[in-house]
């Protein structure tokens, strides 16, 4: 479900973007099907990047026009508005991954670089293929390297921090800069980035692994996979909701209170799950927030912990 809300862009604007990037700009586009969970309104104009000279390219072109301007991944762990977003929203479909040589022991390529675009899974599987560990952590989720830098994705013991050697970040109004681990201010699901309110976008990133046995790799990989499959629902999720409090869990607090299969509208809890909400039928970004504000006062009622969303809220609420 999704509303109608006028265009932020003149029609001066939205042409100067049509005319700039052609097929890869289209005017009051729906940006569900750019998400995980399915729904979400229109946004003004929404652009495909395919490389990272695309992205940056198209950033700056925004940013010279003054137009508000995001960037999404594959569309995980965020919540559009059903009003959809004002603006320009890229998608980044940058994706390139290669290994590198590690600039300390020449000879030795344990390092990879990655395009922002890139989903941490297809990194993940890049790593197992030349036989390095310490990537396994990231099989199957669904999110892309942008956007797990930011938020400093983890899972099973493993988190973005562990392999982080620098980003090329591109800031408005500055030269592209390098920031390193020392930069980042990595900690639990957060970085320097996470509630940064100056205009900026990660472009790529290199990490460092370890040389492994292939199998051994495999073998793990395919471990995180049957664990994440547990927990996963035939229907279309939004990914963990909550950030875990400390030394809890979110989901182990929602499940004790009985709350799996709680709805409003076609949002639920999951089954499978109680950290993950899915989506039943045709639920509505209003339904997923409703849904997530319930939780919240029925955890905080109960236990006195306010559970902290590890989703984002995007667009007009």
């Amino acid at each position: 479900m999704s509303e109608h809300v006028k265009s932020f862009l003149s029609q001066e604007q939205q042409n100067t973007l049509i005319n700039s990037f052609g097929d890869h700009a289209r005017a009051n586009e729906s940006i569900a099907p750019y998400t995980t969970i399915r729904i979400g309104g229109s946004v003004d104009v929404l652009m495909v990047a395919h490389n990272e000279t695309e992205l940056s390219k198209m950033t700056q072109t925004c940013w010279e026009l003054n137009i508000p301007m995001m960037v999404l991944g594959n569309g995980s762990n965020v919540l559009i508005s059903d009003k959809g977003i004002r603006g320009v929203c890229i998608i980044n479909h940058a994706d390139q991954i290669k290994l590198i040589e590690d600039p300390k022991k020449p000879g030795e390529m344990n390092h990879i670089f990655t395009e922002s675009g890139a989903l941490l899974g297809k990194v993940s599987r890049f790593a197992e293929e030349h036989a390095l560990a310490t990537f396994e952590w990231a099989e199957g989720i669904p999110g892309t390297i942008g956007g797990s830098i930011i938020g400093n994705a983890g899972a099973y013991g493993g988190e973005i921090a562990g392999n982080f050697v620098s980003a090329k970040i591109l800031q408005r109004g500055k030269e592209k800069t390098l920031f390193f681990s020392e930069d980042m201010d990595f900690r639990y699901r957060y970085s320097i980035f996470k509630h940064n309110k100056e205009d900026f976008i990660v472009l790529s990133a290199i990490f460092k692994l370890e040389a492994g046995e292939k199998e051994t790799i495999r073998q793990l990989m395919l471990e995180n996979q049957k664990k994440r499959r547990k927990k996963q629902s035939s229907y279309k999720s939004i990914g963990s909701v909550f950030k875990n409090p400390a030394n809890d869990y979110a989901g182990r607090l929602i499940n004790r209170l009985n709350l799996k299969g709680m709805r409003v509208g076609d949002a639920m809890i999951s089954y499978e799950h109680a950290n993950i909400f899915v989506n039943v039928g045709k639920a509505s970004s209003t339904d997923y927030r409703r849904l997530i504000e319930l939780t919240q006062k029925k955890v905080f009622a109960h236990y006195g912990i306010q559970l902290e969303p590890e989703i984002l809220f995007i667009g007009e609420w």
